[in-house]
């Protein structure tokens, strides 16, 4: 699976549409070259809770466009007691609905 990075080159991140379009089209190679896509997985990672990183918005609409699996991700939690109350506030608000 492609790997799409929010501001890299100016890229605005994994849209939905976007995502859409890559199982749409790994769908199609697969089913060319004879390939099931039964069973495989697409991981999508992102921050839905916001207050530190971007917010990616609801993960239903990942779901809709192939999404099996939400990776909640915050990679520039800052260290310290901040961080780590976010952390806890993020544990407690338990994990995204589709």
């Amino acid at each position: 699976m492609p790997a799409v990075v929010a501001g890299q080159e100016g890229h605005p991140g994994l849209t939905v549409e976007a995502l859409r379009e890559i199982v749409r089209r790994l769908t199609e190679l697969r089913a060319e070259a004879g390939l099931p896509w039964t069973g495989d997985d697409v991981v999508v990672e992102g921050d839905t809770f916001g207050g530190f990183g971007d917010i990616h918005g609801p993960v239903g609409e990942r779901a809709d466009a192939g999404a099996t699996w939400w990776v909640e991700s915050w990679w520039d939690l800052p260290e310290g007691p901040d961080g780590l109350a976010e952390l806890r506030r993020r544990i407690a608000a338990g994990p995204p609905r589709a």
